[in-house]
């Protein structure tokens, strides 16, 4: 190798070439630059080792990272899945050598029966009317006298009722308000002609209580023969709810 030399003016180091005789500048490789931030290669010894180690722990790299969370929630839900699971199981199955049992249940509410239907001579109640039914007589063909009478087309069925007016203002009775059943469900209309043969022991048309009175009167239904009563809806308007009472 050839001789290398020293310039004593500038402290660069040259060689001379001995084929042509020249001097030749010998380059020195540059020193290589600082690392930035903490070694990547640990410090030997002493509390130098810990300061590198705690420098290295805060950096993360962040794809890293978010395959971490992911794979950590993943292994999350697989574990709620599985103890889910085995709940259901450790329900549903016996155990080895066992019976299933039956799941337990509260204790089965008992229907309510509807009220019975008040009957004859019970006192009723719509509106500012309280009804009591004291007699029903079927199986009538006619109505009147000798000099006006009327006959059924099947048979007149006579409903006597007692009207009383609780209320605090007068209340017009009328017996076309008031419906026949029969035990097939049928509804029947009062007939307010047939009625009228019976002359003031009527007493049920367009008649006018004042609160406090009472009166009696007699609603006749004109209804085929051989049916069967099932119960009479009393109204004390045309467009009240009404009340039931039971015939059969």
């Amino acid at each position: 190798m050839p001789d290398i030399y020293t310039d004593p003016a500038t402290g660069h180091r040259y060689r001379v070439d001995p084929a042509t005789g020249q001097s030749v500048w010998v380059v020195d490789p540059a020193p290589p630059a600082p690392i930035e931030g903490p070694s990547p290669f640990p410090p030997i010894g002493g509390e130098q080792d810990t300061e590198w180690a705690a420098a290295r722990g805060k950096k993360r790299h962040p794809v890293r990272t978010t395959l971490l969370a992911v794979a950590g929630v993943v292994a999350l839900i697989a574990a709620i899945g599985a103890v889910a699971s085995s709940g259901a199981t450790s329900a549903g199955t016996p155990a080895a050598g066992g019976t299933s049992q039956p799941a337990r249940t509260g204790p089965t509410a008992e229907p309510t029966a509807s009220p019975p239907i008040p009957g004859v001579n019970a006192p009723v109640r719509d509106g500012k009317f309280e009804f009591t039914v004291t007699k029903v007589k079927p199986g009538v063909s006619t109505l009147g006298d000798d000099t006006l009478s009327t006959e059924a087309q099947g048979q007149f069925v006579l409903v006597t009722i007692t009207v009383r007016n609780i209320g605090k203002e007068a209340q017009l009775f009328d017996g076309s308000y008031q419906y026949l059943f029969d035990a097939d469900g049928r509804e029947f209309e009062a007939s307010s002609e047939a009625a009228a043969h019976l002359g003031k022991e009527a007493n049920s048309f367009l008649n006018v209580i004042n609160p406090g009175n009472a009166t009696t009167g007699i609603v006749v239904f004109d209804i085929p023969e051989g049916v069967t009563l099932s119960r009479i809806e009393l109204h004390d308007s045309m467009f009240s709810e009404g009340v039931e009472v039971s015939l059969a």
